[in-house]
This record gives C-alpha cells, structure tokens and sequence, in this order.
C-alpha cells in the first residue's frame, strides 16, 4: 500500500535533485467540488502565460498569452455528465487523465467520447505509455456547448460559444488553440479524480497549446495528438523542452533541476555521477546514443539535451531513454501497485488462522512485477509470484508473527536507485496469536 501521498513523492524526487518539482501538473484536490462552487472568487485580471504553440511539421514555439477573462469575472461552470473511458483501478491508485468536450452541443457527445477514446489510442502508442497503460483511468466530461465548433475555425472571424472557450489564431498564431484555463478545470474537478486536464475541441483543424495546467487539442486532428505526448512528458515527467527558441546567447543559469537537460558535459556528468550519465552510450530509440548535445531549454549554447532528437524537442518522435525513465517513475508516483481487493483483510488488519490475505496488482506483464511474501521477515519462496497466502498454509507457531506482501517492477528502462524507490509497494498484515 502507498503510503507517501503523489505530492510528497514528488517532492522527494525534486529532493534528490532528479525532477523540477514546479513542472508536474498537481491539483490542489483530487476530489470535485459541487458544480455550483464558484471555481474562483472576484478577483484582478489574470496574468499573462506563457504557452507552447505547435505547427503541424512538428516545429513548438512559445507564446505569451493575455487571457480573455474580465477582471472581476466568476468562473462557474454547470455539472456535467462525466464518463468513465478507461478504468483500470480505482481513481485513488491510479493516474487519472480528464479529458473535457469544447465545442461539442449535447446531441454530439457520442462523438466526443470517441475522440478521447482515439487521443488515448494514439498516446499508448507511444512509450513508456504503451507499456504502462494499466496505470492510467481515463474520464470523459461532457462540458455541454451552445454551438458546435470553435472559435477561429477556418477562419479569425468565426466566434462559436462554447463551454471552456477555446479559440484558434490566438495572439495571431494561427494553430495555437488557447482556452480559458480555470474553466477547463472546474470541470475537470467535477471527475473521480483528476491528474492532468486535456481540454479537446471539436475541430479537424490541427492546433493545441501546452498552458502550465492544461492541454488543449484538436480532438478531429490525428496528428494533434502528438502534441498531448509533448505535454504529459511535461506534466507528468517533470520533462523540459529540448529545443531552442527565442534565446540567442548562452544559458548561464544554475544547473536545471529537470532530468533531460544539465550544463554538463558527458565527462563530468559520469565523473560526478549526475543526471543521465547511467545512460551515455546507449542506443537511444530515435537513433544514435544518448550522450550531451549542445542546445536546449530555449538557449542555443550553455546547456545540453540527452540526444539529437526526441519528442521533447520534435513532436512526432519517441521519449528519449532519460526522460522514459523519469515518465516511469512519474506513473508510480500516483499508483498503488499492491492494494487489497474489496471485501479481503485490509492492510494492517489483524488475521485469524483461517484468513487468506489476498492482493491486487496492476495488468502489466508478470514476468515484470515480482512479488514476494514474507513472515516475520523471512521470505517465503513457495508463495514466490502469488496474489494470495492462506494463513493455515504457512506452518506457524502459536505466536503472533507478520505477514507481508512486496510488489516491485523489476524494468531495466529505470537504472536510478531514487527512481527505482517509487517503483516498489507492499502490504502487511498481522496474525493473532493461536
């Protein structure tokens, strides 16, 4: 059973120096607020942000936008029915994506809910997501708009009135699809539970944007969902970007803390034993092998990126071996991978010599998790892989003892001891004396 909560996981991965803590997309709350909560009181007019603006070659640039609320505004949004699109778990140990419809009038919903089931297609076809998709919940809110469609689709003149607001040819960029961010997340909130917040337009035009707290995309746009790749390396994996943008001289800045970027060099980053040097001369899967290359986090010189390429830099390319590992240990961050099936003894219950403690575990390949069961202790090797152990079975005396359960993903894509931390989980229970 997980007993850090996801925030103090995370922030003891940015303790070791591992991950940017600021860059994970964390609600306040997993739990949603009634519909009728205002999501926010009177207030000034928002600040500007900056977002990450995406052409259909595969070029990410970065944009300042002035949000398009009024000062003073109230954000409140009506409930809204939300559906459950993928359920691997219960929301509470497992990493929850919502997805929430703009542009979409109630008679559309059907279409919305097969453009997030296809989005999520095209996101677990990537990895470390392909491979670890039984950690993931997925809810479709059905944000209900007067019209269908959205602002700026095809052309800047065209004003639709939707849900969340969103709206192409902001700041004049003709593909940046920028929304109204805490809307996007009132009806976020209204879900299970809520991890990262995709706002999907109703529009085949290509374009998204990448807010600090939500993603939008095209949800009639094959290839926009590479953009919600991009993001989630972002607000799950702690990733920077990789590419340069907007900055001409050299970064002298401290050493970033996120995992995919760093001032060293490939000698001094495996001398100090820092960042990725576990991974320097591995084949990478976009080709070549991870070593330093000069350019990233916007600078031309200064600071190095892992590999030539990568999706953090280019979408339409895979995570590099760096930042697949850090996505993995993100994933366990907000995931249970031992927990205790309804109506069985509950962690830290006291068992009878007639009970049979029992576990669930995520659907990821056996031969990757290793469980083990021990008394007092002591490992015992016939329940080597078992999900359950009979009390009876065990052979005790009439002493109290403790029975315990350890889960471990035992992947060779995570080398960092810290890392490999999140990737463990146990459950113990107490037997009575006899």
């Amino acid at each position: 059973m997980r007993t850090p909560t996801r925030s103090t996981q995370l922030r003891m991965l940015a303790a070791a120096g591992i991950v940017a803590a600021a860059a994970f997309v964390i609600p306040a709350t997993a739990n949603s607020a009634p519909a009728s909560t205002p999501a926010s009181a009177d207030r000034a007019h928002p600040p500007a942000e900056v977002v990450e603006a995406f052409q259909p070659n595969g070029d990410i640039s970065r944009v300042k936008v002035e949000p398009r609320r009024a000062k003073g505004e109230r954000v409140q949004v009506p409930a809204s029915k939300v559906r459950s699109i993928v359920k691997n778990g219960p929301p509470s140990d497992r990493f929850d994506i919502v997805f929430v419809a703009d542009g979409y009038t109630a008679s559309q919903m059907d279409r919305f809910r097969t453009a997030v089931s296809a989005k999520w297609k095209d996101i677990t076809a990537v990895e470390p997501f392909k491979s670890y998709a039984p950690l993931f919940n997925v809810w479709a809110v059905e944000a209900v708009s007067k019209q269908s469609g959205i602002s700026g689709d095809p052309t800047a003149n065209v004003h639709k009135d939707t849900a969340v607001r969103s709206y192409f040819w902001c700041e004049d960029t003709e593909r940046l699809l920028c929304t109204d961010t805490e809307i996007a997340n009132a009806y976020a909130r209204q879900a299970p539970a809520h991890d990262a917040t995709v706002v999907l337009a109703n529009t085949k035009k290509y374009g998204g944007a990448g807010y600090p707290s939500v993603s939008t995309v095209a949800g009639g746009n094959e290839e926009a969902s590479q953009i919600l790749v991009h993001e989630m390396g972002h607000s799950i994996g702690g990733l920077a970007d990789e590419y340069i943008y907007g900055e001409e001289g050299p970064y002298t800045g401290p050493e970033p803390l996120e995992p995919n970027v760093s001032k060293l060099s490939a000698r001094k980053m495996t001398e100090g034993k820092r960042k990725w040097y576990r991974w320097i001369g591995e084949p990478d899967p976009n080709g070549g092998k991870v070593g330093t290359f000069v350019g990233a986090y916007y600078h031309t010189k200064g600071v190095n990126r892992p590999t030539g390429d990568s999706i953090m830099q280019t979408l339409g390319l895979e995570f590099n071996l760096p930042s697949r590992e850090s996505m993995i240990a993100a994933f366990y961050g907000g995931v249970d991978i031992a927990d205790t099936p309804a109506g069985s003894p509950r962690p830290n219950a006291t068992l009878k010599r007639t009970s049979t403690a029992r576990i669930t575990v995520p659907k990821l390949p056996a031969k990757r998790l290793k469980i083990t069961w021990s008394v007092d202790g002591r490992t015992v090797p016939a329940l080597s892989g078992a999900k359950s152990a009979s009390v009876s079975e065990l052979g005790l005396d009439s002493r109290a003892h403790t029975l315990k359960v350890k889960v471990e993903d035992t992947t060779s894509k995570v080398r960092d001891p810290e890392l490999r931390k999140m990737l463990k989980d146990s459950v113990a229970w107490k037997i009575a004396a006899s």
